[in-house]
């Protein structure tokens, strides 16, 4: 099992699904992947289109992980809009 991880949120899912796809459409067939998303805000909806798009890859499992509550607490911002919150 070949472990992926990622942080994204809602705005960013767009840009998410073409990174995943292109890992998955250039990875080898021969191994499993566990794509970790870090995320906080990502709607079910987009959740749940991110999961059916990728079903299509066999030797892939998706999982969504939530990190408001590690988060919870911290005053956490940054002065660059192109990094998420979710990246701490």
């Amino acid at each position: 099992m070949v472990p992926v991880a990622f942080a994204a949120d809602n705005n960013y899912v767009p840009m998410l699904t073409t990174t995943i796809y292109s890992m998955l459409k250039n990875a080898s067939t021969n191994r499993m992947y566990d794509v970790v998303v870090l995320e906080r805000n990502i709607t079910d909806e987009n959740k749940r289109y991110i999961r059916q798009f990728f079903a299509r890859f066999s030797n892939a499992l998706i999982r969504f992980f939530d990190v408001n509550r590690y988060l919870a607490g911290f005053n956490l911002t940054t002065s660059n809009a192109h990094i998420s919150i979710e990246t701490y």
